[in-house]
C-alpha cells in the first residue's frame, strides 16, 4: 500500500516539477523598454561571469554576484567575487571605462576612444539591440541579450562575458560613485 502511494507521489512530483513554467519579465523592465530611462535610476542584482583567452590559455572566473546602478548616462557595477575583493566598473557617457580594485587601491582606465560613445546602459539591459556583430582590426565578436530571461553575452576572440540580471527596480538612491583620489592609476591601451 505504501509503495503505491510513494509511486503516485513521485509521479505527481515529477510531472509538476518538470512542467513548463513561464518566466515573468519584471514590469520595471517592460516599462523601461517602452518608455526609456526618462531621468530614472535603476538598481538591481546581477550574476557576472567572464573568461579571457590569451595565448591558448583559458582564464575563467567562477562568476560573482554584484549590484548595479544605472541611468541613461552612467553605469556602475559593483562585483563581489567569492574569494576576492570588491571590484567597481564605472562608465559615464563621454568618458573612459574605469575598473577599480578596492583592496589594491588601483584604478585601471581602459583607453579606447570608441568606448566613450557606446550606450552601455542600453546594451547591458538589452534595450537597444538584441544581437550585434562587431569587428575592429583583428578584434571581432558578437553581443546577444535575451529579454525573456534578462541574460546577456559578449563573446569575442579575446574574451567572453555573461551576465544575468536577477533583480531590477527603480530607485531614488543616489549613485554610489567611486572615489579614486588615493588610488594608483594605470592606463590600459588596447590596439585594435
Amino acid at each position: 500500500m505504501s509503495l503505491k502511494r510513494f509511486i503516485i507521489f513521485f509521479l505527481f512530483f515529477l510531472l509538476t516539477s518538470c512542467a513548463y513554467k513561464e518566466v515573468q519579465v519584471p514590469s520595471v523592465y517592460l516599462t523601461l523598454a517602452t518608455e526609456g530611462f526618462q531621468g530614472r535610476t535603476l538598481k538591481g542584482r546581477v550574476f557576472f561571469q567572464g573568461e579571457l583567452f590569451f595565448l591558448n590559455d583559458n582564464n575563467s572566473s567562477g562568476g560573482s554576484y554584484g549590484t548595479f546602478y544605472t541611468t541613461a548616462d552612467e553605469l556602475i557595477l559593483i562585483l563581489t567575487p567569492p574569494l576576492s575583493t570588491e571590484i567597481f566598473i564605472y562608465w559615464k557617457r563621454g568618458e573612459e571605462v574605469r575598473v577599480l580594485n578596492t583592496s589594491k587601491k588601483k584604478v585601471y582606465t581602459i583607453k579606447i576612444k570608441e568606448l566613450r560613445d557606446i550606450d552601455f546602459p542600453s546594451y547591458f539591459l538589452g534595450l537597444k539591440e538584441r544581437e550585434r556583430s562587431f569587428k575592429k582590426g583583428f578584434f571581432s565578436g558578437e553581443y546577444r541579450f535575451s529579454d525573456k530571461d534578462l541574460q546577456g553575452t559578449l563573446e569575442s576572440n579575446l574574451l567572453k562575458l555573461n551576465w544575468k540580471i536577477k533583480e531590477i527596480a527603480f530607485t531614488e538612491e543616489t549613485l554610489p560613485r567611486p572615489d579614486w583620489k588615493d588610488f594608483k592609476e594605470k592606463d590600459i591601451k588596447l590596439i585594435f
